[in-house]
């Protein structure tokens, strides 16, 4: 008898310091969720800017002319660096290369992000799309979506982080995919290639349409 409730006691003593240690773990997590960790800001761009490829650079610059920022501080986030552009933060991922030199630069990575945006507009579509939203003359309808014509872009993302391959091209219905490449050639002043195949060309850029009718436009 004294046997099995030694048994019990111990038993209910496990059961009592495992419920203590879990109970300690989701409060300290929580707790964690709670402490805003505030990044390194730094603020030496030429240093940052010598570690780019010419790629980067070029990336790098035409992503930020588009949202009218010259920054002054950057952080690090892991693989990603982030400028500080009023109450905006563009990012963009990095892999290391090594050029022919022997020495090792950021070459782009990833797709670029904007952190701390209050809602989507014009200006975060130029950033992903290389200004199109504005040389579309886009408008906004309503919080996740801008009206541009024959197309609209729409925002997938939640929250106050906008990545760029959640923003998304897509041809309204009824339009045939035929009208928006002939609108958008004439636009980028090339002219349309094949038009009646498909995907269309025109210059160095390349437009394709996915199943949903979203579309998709590489470049050369």
């Amino acid at each position: 008898m004294r046997k099995k409730i030694l048994i019990l006691s111990i038993v209910l003593s496990f059961i009592a310091v495992l419920a203590i240690i879990i109970s300690n773990s989701l409060y300290l997590r929580h707790l964690y969720s709670l402490i805003k960790i505030e990044p390194n800001y730094l603020t030496n761009i030429p240093q940052l800017y010598s570690s780019f490829t010419d790629y980067m650079r070029d990336k790098v610059d035409s992503h930020l002319q588009l949202l009218g920022c010259e920054p002054k501080e950057y952080y690090y986030d892991n693989h990603t660096f982030c400028f500080i552009c009023y109450n905006i933060h563009p990012c963009f991922g990095y892999a290391w290369v090594r050029r022919e030199t022997g020495v090792r630069k950021k070459n782009p990575s990833g797709v670029p992000y904007i952190v701390g945006a209050e809602e989507f507009d014009t200006k975060f579509a130029d950033f992903c799309w290389d200004g199109l939203a504005s040389e579309f003359n886009c408008q906004k309808i309503n919080e996740d979506s801008l009206g541009c014509g024959k197309v609209e872009f729409v925002a997938t993302s939640k929250g106050r982080t906008f990545k760029c391959d959640d923003i998304k091209l897509v041809l309204k219905e009824g339009v045939a995919t035929k009208d928006f490449a002939e609108d958008f050639c004439k636009l980028k002043k090339e002219e349309l290639e094949r038009a009646t195949e498909y995907p269309f060309f025109c210059g160095r850029y390349q437009i394709r349409f996915i199943e949903s009718r979203e579309i998709v436009i590489l470049q050369k």
